[in-house]
Parts: C-alpha cells; structure tokens; sequence
C-alpha cells in the first residue's frame, strides 16, 4: 500500500543533494517539469538534512508568489512590502544577516519549490546562499526566471523522467503490486510525454482503480478493457497545460478536437508558429499519419469530455464544412483528408450531396488501408438512402473491419445494419459471419437477440453454429457444417479449412492462425484480441520467452467471459511455465481432461506426482486427443521409469505406437520418439525427439528432449533452462551434471551490477534478439536498444553481439538467472 516516503528512481539525485558542500554554501536548481517529482525529492532532502542533525526551513510560497514574503515568517519577523527594487535589495541584505542569526554558527538547508514562479526568488536566494547554508531550489527552465536562477546556481541537477523500472515499484508501493505490460503500454502510450512523471502515471493508476480497471493477476497489476482511453484527472492535464497561454490552449483543444496535418495550418501563419512553439515545448506530437496531435492522448480525451459531445461534434462539422467550401473555391487540399474529416462526425448535408459524393470516390480508390477505408464506408453508409447501395456498403464496411482486425467494432456495426431494419438474404451470410467472428475475437458470446435476428428458416447460419460450438467447447466443425451452403464474409467450407488447420497444429487453440491461413489477405488478428493475446502465449511459451508468455496469459483473463477455450488452453500453459520456475497455479477446468492431468503432473524432475493417481486420471479419459495424449503420455513414461515400473512404461510406449499406427498427427509423432527414448533409452529416437523440436524451434519441447536424451546434452538443458527462467529445474540440471561429472558453467558475481533493463537486454541478446525485437519488448527506439547494447559490449570486455551472447551463455556473464547454489 502506499509509501510517501520511498522515492523511486532518484537515488543519483537524492546522492548529489547529500554532497552538496553546505559548510561552503551553495545554491543548487533542481529542474524538470511539473509532475516529474521535484516536491518529493525536497521532501526527502528535509528528512535527510534532520535525520543528520541539520537544520532546514522548507519554504512554501504563498498566493502572493514571494520567496521573501514565504521566508520571513520562518525568522521570526512580521512579512512588509518591498515595494521597489532597493527595498528588495535592503530587504535581502537584512535577510541574509538574520539567516546568519539563525544558523548560529551550524548548518542550514533552505527549500523552496517552484521558485520559479516568484519574482524575487533570484535576489532573495542569491543573498540567502552564504557560509554554512545550502539553498535547494526548483522550477522549470525555459522559461525567464528559471533561466535566471539556473544561471545563478552553483549547481544545475535534472530531473529526468522515471524509467519503466523505476515508474514499475513506484506504482508497487501505492498498488501492491507491480504492472503487468499490458498497463505498461497503456501509460506509455496513454501518457505520451507524460508517462515518466510520477504525477501523471499516479493520477492515471488512481484514476483506473477507482473505474475497476486495475486487477491484480499472478502479483501483477494488469489492465481490463484496454481499449476504453486511459482516464485522467484535471490534475494531469494541468500539468501538460497551466503554463500554456489562451491561444495556445485554444489551439491544443482544436487539435484534441481535430487532428490536423501541419501543411494545414499553413494558411495561418500565427496558427503555424504557434503549434511549432507546442511541438518544441512536448505538447504536439505527430502522429503515423503525420497529423499534429496531442502528446498525451489521455489528456486529448480528457480536453474533449470536458469540452462535450455537442460541442466536439460542432466544431468538426465546421472545419468539414469549411474545408468543402474551399474545394469548392478550388483550394487544392487533399481529398482523402477531406474525407476524414467528413467521417468523424454524424449528419451533414443530405443524400446526393458533395460530401457524399467524395467518400464514394475514395472508397473505390485502391491501395487505401482499411482502417480508413471503413470509416469512410461506415460515413457512406450512414448518409446513403438508397435501398440498393446500404447493403453494399454495409458489406464493405464489415469486410474492411475484418481486413482491420477490428473485431471488437465489428459487433457495433452488426447491431447498427441490424437496428435499421431486417436484412436482406444478400447480407445476413455477412452479418453471421461478422458477429461470429466478434465474438470469437472478444471472448463475448453473440447476444441471443442478434442470433434470433440472423436465423434463415429458423436455422443459424454456419458462423454462428460454429461460434456457439467454439465457446461450448464442441468440436468446431462436423455434423456436415461444412457443406452448409452458407455464402458471405467467411463462408462454411472456410470454417472446415480453419479447424483443419487448427486441428494439425502441434498446440491447440491457436485460430489467428488458423484464420490467417485460410482467409489471407480479408482478415488481420489484433494481437490484443482474444485469439491475439491467446496466439502470444503460446509464441512465448515456444520461443522460451515465458515473461512475454506470462505476460499475455494474463491479458488473456481479462477479456471477455473468462470462460472460453481459449481461457482455458491459457491456463494450462501458464500453469506450466510458472512449475517450471518453482511456482505453483491454478488451472481451473480444461476442456481437454489430457491436458488437464498433464500441467497437473508438471515435470517430473521437480516434486514428480504420485504414478498411480496420475495414471488413474489417465485412464479415466475416454478418448485423449491426439494433442494432449502427446504430451501427457512422455511425461507418464518417465514417472513410470523413475518409480521403477518398467511394464507400465512399456505399455504406455505400446499404447501410443498402436495409436501412430492408426491416426496420423505430427505430435502423436514426435511423442512416439520421446517416449520411445523414456522407455527404452534410444539414442536414435532421442535424438530425432530433438530434431523435431529443434526444427519447430519449441524451447520447452527441446528441453524435454535433452533431459531425456541424458548426460551428452545436459549442458544445452542447462542452458535452456537458464534462459526460461526455469531456476529449479536448473538447479536439478547442475546437479546431474556435477554427479556425470559434466562442468556447470560459473556466472561472474561482479556483473551483479547490471540494472534489470540490462538483464533482459541480455537474456534477449544471448537468445539471438535484433535490436528492433528488443526494443519492441522493452519500448525503447533501435537506436536506444544501440546504446544499451554498446555500453553493455564495453562494460563486459566483449566485441561483438556474438561474444556477447556466448559469454551470457557460458556463465561468464550473468543475466540474472542463475539460481543460487548452481554457480561454482
């Protein structure tokens, strides 16, 4: 709960304070903007100064904005006027002969915040600094007095903003909790230029708490519905515009109210000068289009609820309205932003109109993202009266959704066509496949009122049979589904292809991939959709990359219902990763009862579970599928061998032979090998066990293979493990090695230094990590991933990345996860 007291992030800061010469007297300037911390650094300045013995007057400006009006009530005197600049100038060489009095002869530490916002702060605290007495003030440079006092200081400190390290235990302390990526991201993108100020990034933590959108999952503070704006109070905006003049803040309201590109100021000079003024302060930024926006879009959306719908609504319809008239007088602006700017708002001019006629034009112009190309449907629709021409469009707008990866807009626009009256038999197919494909993507069954309306012949269309199949957990196709002649945005022989696709991959569940493969280029999976977020475990869990993997587990609860296959899969994986890595973890009911005996076992080098209940769960399942019989039988050989029953395991590798010999499946194969290996110790089906794995580049599968595979391959187990994080079975692993006298390899302790960005730089490196997927993960730019990596290359006496990662790899450099008692 919260700590007013830490300070996070600051300590080279808090350290510069504490050496500042106070017996010589000095005057330090501590800048940075408003709401980076500068008040909670003075505050534990005062706390270090009294702890020492020091004394300190901690200086709080009035409404009156004098530092010497604030200061004389601290000595003891009654606050007069200094009217002019020799009273001032008296008045200080007064003040500066009392503070002497009031030293007496020990060390004094004078604070004063946001100095900068007093005339007299320069004067006043240029005669307060003398021997004995150290003068802390802060403000903002840039602006005239806090050019005047950082001149005057005899030290200049920043106040940078709070890395994600840093910013992650500061949201710990006032949460319980650290953030998940998921809130991560939102504050980054949310806060913009704000989401390195303590201020901002507690206003906005606040602000979700009180919402209920903050959950905590696995100790991680995780953000639910992600895509509602991120909230703030005025207290955040404030910080981005107090110090902003009315036209500024007029003209940073219009841009929140409508993005503009910069050449469209141009006919403003004024306008133009003013927002490259915005630019330079932080306020503006640009956006992938190259329109002006606001820095922070949480502020952006703060501005426009504060302004109002109606008013929003109007100024859009202006500037629309204004930019129709200018083509009309032959001003040469471009047509497609034209057209945005018809789509954001509702209601102008009639059907047959200019604008009407525009968006047609654009709509059919090629190579346009559809993004755009479905608001632009979406406002043609809504104007368009012809009964030929909706249906069309509403098709179009559906299809670009889909294209988008929109799926969580694709049900509002199901609803839309729906509320305008019945659809004809031309686009109910698309509507089916539409609220199908919602559904599945947000986790949110199709509402039974939308079902009913939907139903040809009293019978539901081959996309919504298969949704209801899917979140029931049936088997998707079957029952001659996929010769429904069912037409539309994703037809019922599409849905057969999808699920055979699905049903031949190594893991279940993944149906991004599955769409992808079968619908191309019409369809685009948002990663942070449910079959998005569900695909990233498993490249997590792959890949080795169990934070990214947990990571998405997590995301994964917070979407829709909670309770589809795709939760339910999650949570076998995440149950997994967190055994391997010595935690334990619920898995709740699983739709495929393998799989569910299989993460309950977890592996069997750690704590292995008793054989007989295991193979009693086993033998209670009627038909183990091919996917989860792969996995669960290996595992159920090597208990059987460690336990010391031969036959068992050899029934088990004969149960499953009989089974390959039956059904093809890729799985079914590689577990034949693997048990194969378990039970028999088969250097051949081993070493194919692993050729397999290698070739899908599956890290936990390839581990599996060298534990079995045995003492020739315990050092790439060791390491696999190592970089799963996977610390007690690495532990296991160096201890298997030390008894078949195999060398572990030793991490250096004096690399302990790194800080925790470091770490996983290094952890990604030694994994074969470009700068571009690092910086992805970690939020950074390639060029920061560059310095990163340089300095790490300089500090470790290594070359290259290759040295770099085979250091990492052989124990000579630690990136943090070598277990206690593995090294030496």
């Amino acid at each position: 709960m919260p700590q007013a007291r830490t300070v996070h992030g600051r300590d080279e800061l808090l350290s510069a304070l504490r050496r500042a010469p106070v017996a010589e007297g000095a005057l330090t300037f501590l800048h940075g903007p408003r709401g980076a911390g500068r008040t909670t650094l003075l505050r534990a300045t005062a706390r270090a100064a009294r702890s020492d013995g020091t004394a300190v007057i901690d200086v709080r400006l009035g409404e009156e904005r004098s530092v010497l009006a604030a200061l004389r009530p601290h000595l003891g005197d009654r606050p007069e006027t200094a009217d002019t600049t020799g009273d001032v100038v008296r008045t200080a060489l007064r003040l500066g002969a009392a503070i002497d009095r009031l030293a007496g002869g020990r060390p004094l530490v004078l604070l004063v915040d946001d100095a900068d916002t007093a005339a007299d702060a320069a004067l006043v605290l240029d005669a307060a600094r003398r021997r004995d007495v150290l003068v802390v003030a802060t403000g903002t440079t840039g602006s005239g007095l806090g050019d005047q006092l950082a001149v005057l200081a005899d030290t200049v400190l920043e106040v940078p903003p709070l890395d994600r390290d840093a910013r992650a235990a500061m949201i710990g302390d006032h949460h319980g909790a650290e953030p998940d990526e998921s809130l991560d991201t939102a504050l980054d993108h949310g806060l913009g230029a704000l989401a390195g100020g303590p201020a901002a990034v507690l206003d906005a933590c606040a602000a979700l708490a009180r919402a209920g959108r903050l959950v905590t999952l696995d100790d991680r503070l995780c953000l639910a519905r992600p895509r509602l704006p991120l909230p703030v109070t005025s207290a955040t905006t404030r910080l981005l515009c107090d110090r902003l003049d009315d036209p500024a803040r007029a003209l940073l309201t219009e841009v929140a109210v409508n993005p503009v590109q910069p050449a469209e100021l141009a006919a403003h000079p004024g306008r133009g000068r003013l927002a490259d003024r915005l630019a330079e302060a932080g306020v503006l930024g640009q956006d992938d289009e190259g329109r002006l926006r606001c820095s922070s879009p949480a502020v952006a959306a703060h501005l426009l609820s504060r302004l109002g719908p109606g008013v929003a609504a109007g100024r859009r319809r202006a500037l629309a309205a204004s930019m129709l008239a200018a083509r009309r007088d032959g001003a040469d602006l471009d047509p497609a932003a034209l057209g945005d700017r018809i789509a954001r708002y509702r209601g102008l001019p009639a059907p047959g109109d200019e604008a009407m006629r525009l968006l047609l034009t654009l709509i059919a112009r090629p190579g346009t993202e559809p993004d755009r190309r479905a608001e632009w449907i979406r406002a043609a629709w809504e104007r368009a009266m012809d009964a030929h021409l909706r249906p069309r469009l509403a098709a179009g707008w559906l299809r670009e959704l889909t294209r988008a990866g929109r799926a969580g807009d694709l049900a509002a626009a199901v609803d839309a066509v729906l509320a305008t009256g019945p659809a004809g038999p031309e686009l109910l197919g698309d509507l089916a496949a539409a609220a199908m494909l919602a559904a599945v993507h947000t986790g949110v069954p199709v509402p039974e009122t939308t079902r009913d309306r939907l139903l040809v012949g009293g019978r539901a269309p081959a996309a919504l049979e298969f949704a209801r199949r899917w979140f029931a957990g049936e088997p998707a196709v079957g029952d001659g589904l996929d010769k429904w002649p069912d037409a539309g945005l994703v037809t019922a022989a599409e849905l057969a292809a999808a699920a055979r696709f699905e049903a031949a991959q190594t893991y279940p569940g993944d149906w991004a991939s599955a769409f992808e493969s079968v619908l191309g280029p019409r369809y685009r999976c948002a990663s942070e959709s449910l079959p998005g977020a569900y695909r990233r475990v498993l490249q997590g869990y792959r890949d080795g990359d169990f934070d990214a993997a947990l990571t998405a587990a997590r995301e994964t609860e917070l979407i829709g219902t909670g309770d589809t296959p795709a939760h339910r899969l999650s949570r076998v994986w995440a149950a997994e990763m967190s055994r391997l890595r010595g935690a334990a973890r619920e898995i709740g009911p699983e739709s495929d009862p393998a799989l569910l005996v299989w993460a309950g076992c977890g592996p069997v080098e750690l704590a292995p579970p008793d054989l007989a209940s295991a193979l009693g769960a086993y033998g209670k399942i009627e038909a183990p599928s091919p996917r989860g019989a792969a996995l669960l039988v290996p595992r159920l050989a090597q208990l059987a061998v460690r336990g010391g029953e031969p036959a068992t395991a050899r029934r088990l590798l004969d149960d499953l032979a009989d089974r390959c010999d039956r059904e093809t499946h890729p799985a079914l194969g590689e577990a034949l090998q693997l048990t194969r290996a378990v039970v028999t110790g088969d250097p051949i089906a081993a070493a194919s066990a692993m050729a397999l794995a290698r070739e899908r580049d599956d890290r936990p599968a390839l581990l599996r293979a060298c534990l079995v595979a045995g003492d020739g391959f315990l050092v790439e187990a060791y390491e696999i493990a190592r970089d799963l994080g996977a610390a007690p079975l690495q532990a296991w692993v160096a201890t298997a090695m030390r008894r078949n006298g195999v060398s572990v390899p030793a991490a250096v302790r004096a690399s302990d230094g790194f800080s925790p960005l470091d770490r996983r730089i290094l952890r990604m490196i030694s994994a074969g990590r470009t700068n571009r997927q690092i910086g992805r993960r970690e939020r950074l730019s390639e060029k920061t991933v560059e310095e990163h990596v340089s300095r790490l290359l300089a500090r470790t006496g290594t070359r290259s990345r290759v040295q770099l990662a085979t250091a990492v790899l052989a124990g000579r450099v630690s990136n943090g996860d070598t277990p206690p008692g593995v090294a030496g």
